[in-house]
């Protein structure tokens, strides 16, 4: 229940004010308790005066024609003007010179006034005179007695270091405080700045976070926000540049059933195929124009791949379907005038994939055969399986007027992705005008 109420903020601030309390309380004491050697000091360096001396050398000559035990009410007006003559500051004790007795006293007018006599109270009189004594026998009128002067003069700067002491006990007290008020509030203004250096669109600047009390707190979630509103803003810049490649990439992929279906069909119509080939051609047409249809169905896939989704809908592909689709791909480029060079081992087998991303992955790559290979060099083709995976590679020459096409890219980064949900790997090389391709998918 207490946390409830006591927050960091001000329990940290509860307790520099107990610190500083308990500090500038010690201060104090430690000051008051040394008044009397600060005293001591400022007389021996003459920063106070006194004119004891002359008070005590006028009393000595005028106490011979005064009784220091009157017997009558004009011996003792005399007495009493004789003492009147020491200041405020100065007590006066007479005892006999004999027996030590004590005849008469009269204390410092200092210790009448309330506050002085309240912090004189327990301080012990300083015994001052010209010569360091503490008594001088006067010899009275009508006896020899034993005079001591005894003096409060520390009595001139108890008020002032009094308020002195206060002052800087109170400073010890502040300071703490005022320092780490300050501190919070310079750490507030230096949040404020970075808020307004967030609000001019500069989101790469981070917030301090100093410390772990509630404004500690608040600059972790400013800085929180921030990161989240960059990395929204950067989302939001990937997404645009992923629809301009979504649309791209959709171009892409329907173009290349149509150029499939294209040559199959201008083969067919200028009759360079056997009856036999021909059937074969016109159900791979057919074949094609399922592909499309497909495609023209599923296009939701292109979001999967250019988006952040890394689910996508499995079944079991026999690897002898796929090498079928792969065989394909080939009779056709070598139809459109490629020497293929192919190695294809697969034995029996199966995988987990989607069979419309794995046609897509082929159609990419001989699509980009079509449109930059060089005809004059064999375009090399294998499939082959290993331990738990099955490896698929192409490698053909680039012509040398397309070696810097960037539209190729396009369909690379498509089948990128695809081959991450499949959570296989893809190596490409471009070296010397050499493209090469490896593809690996794990297999059940």
């Amino acid at each position: 229940m207490i946390k409830q109420y006591l927050s960091k903020l001000t329990v940290r601030l509860f307790f520099t004010m107990l610190v500083s309390g308990v500090a500038g309380v010690l201060v104090f004491c430690l000051l008051w308790g040394i008044r009397l050697p600060v005293y001591q000091a400022m007389r021996d360096h003459h920063l106070l005066s006194s004119h004891q001396g002359q008070f005590i050398s006028d009393f000595a000559e005028r106490a011979a024609q005064i009784n220091v035990r009157p017997t009558n009410e004009e011996e003792e007006h005399q007495l009493w003007e004789l003492i009147q003559g020491r200041d405020e500051y100065t007590g006066i004790s007479i005892y006999d010179a004999q027996t030590g007795e004590y005849i008469t006293g009269y204390y410092a007018p200092v210790l009448d006034d309330f506050i002085t006599g309240s912090l004189l109270n327990g301080v012990e009189a300083v015994y001052l005179t010209d010569d360091e004594t503490v008594q001088i026998r006067v010899a009275f009128q009508d006896q020899e007695a034993d005079v001591y002067f005894y003096s409060y003069y520390i009595a001139q700067i108890m008020i002032p270091y009094l308020v002195l002491s206060l002052l800087i006990s109170l400073g010890v007290f502040l300071f703490p405080i005022l320092h780490f008020v300050r501190r919070r509030m310079e750490y507030l203004c230096q949040i404020e700045e970075e808020i307004l250096v967030m609000a001019e669109g500069d989101l790469s600047h981070p917030v301090t976070v100093n410390g772990t009390d509630e404004i500690a707190v608040l600059a972790s979630q400013l800085n929180s926000l921030r990161i989240a509103l960059d990395e929204n803003i950067s989302q939001e810049k990937e997404s645009r540049g992923a629809n301009r490649d979504l649309i791209s990439a959709m171009s892409h992929d329907l173009k290349t059933p149509l150029t499939t279906l294209t040559g199959y069909l201008e083969i067919i119509k200028r009759k360079r195929c056997s009856e036999e080939k021909r059937e074969e051609y016109l159900d791979r047409c057919l074949k094609k124009v399922e592909d499309i249809r497909e495609l023209s169905d599923r296009m939701f896939e292109y979001a999967l791949v250019f988006e952040q989704s890394d689910t996508v809908e499995f079944s079991s592909l026999l690897l002898t379907d796929i090498k079928q689709n792969l065989i394909e791909h080939i009779d056709f480029i070598e139809l459109a005038g490629f020497r293929v060079k192919r190695n294809l081992k697969v034995a029996s087998g199966s995988m987990q994939g989607n069979g419309n991303m794995i046609k897509r992955i082929f159609s990419n790559l001989f699509s980009n055969v079509l449109k930059y290979g060089d005809k004059n060099f064999a375009v090399e083709v294998e499939m082959l399986c290993k331990p738990g995976q099955v490896v698929f590679s192409l490698r053909n020459r680039v012509k040398e007027d397309d070696e810097q096409v960037e539209s190729n890219r396009i369909g690379l980064k498509s089948v990128k992705k695809m081959v991450s949900l499949h959570h296989g790997e893809l190596y490409v090389m471009s070296e010397d005008g050499i493209f090469s391709i490896q593809i690996t998918l794990p297999v059940s």
